[in-house]
């Protein structure tokens, strides 16, 4: 059976989707943000303020490497998993690939809730908008759009697990 994938820009509900899905399917899930932080012993903004971005990037490589060979798996993916199209490659391999499609300006109003990412420490919205800009074209590799303004995590959760179930053959309980 293949693993669910959630891609998303930050703040897109990732985490809380994918927690209600993996509830719902009786799967384990895995935040690869706090994955990697478990890994290497420090948070983000750690890891990114002694090492860089890069550093964190193959980190989050190796992680994404790892969480594809798992089974019956939901991952929430970082924000900027993307950026590097062999993660998503790989994690297709045994995965569907699930892009929660939040406009800019509800990811805007959720900014207080991401004042601690480390790409927004001190970030205006418009420096928010030119990072959600670039990543645009990324998130397009997906295998289904969910469009998630104006729904409750909960409906979004329900909506993935109902195309999954589809797609994969497992009987939908009504």
């Amino acid at each position: 059976m293949k693993n669910i994938v959630l891609t998303g820009f930050m703040g897109s509900g990732k985490s809380s989707v994918g927690k209600l899905v993996a509830k719902d399917l009786n799967y384990t899930f895995y935040d690869m943000d706090t994955v990697i932080c478990e890994r290497a012993g420090k948070t983000v903004q750690q890891i990114f303020d002694q090492f860089g971005e890069e550093y964190f990037r193959d980190l989050e490589s190796e992680v994404a490497r790892d969480l594809a060979k798992t089974k019956l798996s939901v991952i929430a993916c970082g924000g900027g998993t993307v950026l590097r199209p062999s993660n998503i490659d790989c994690l297709r391999e045994n995965g569907i690939i699930f892009f929660l499609d939040t406009p800019i300006h509800v990811i805007e109003d959720r900014m207080v809730l991401l004042a601690g990412r480390p790409l927004l420490v001190g970030a205006t919205p418009i420096q928010l908008r030119k990072i959600f800009e670039k990543r645009k074209e990324f998130y397009e590799n997906n295998d289904f759009s969910i469009h998630t303004e104006n729904k409750k995590i909960s409906a979004v959760a329900a909506e993935i697990s109902e195309i999954y179930k589809a797609q994969t053959g497992i009987a939908v309980q009504k």
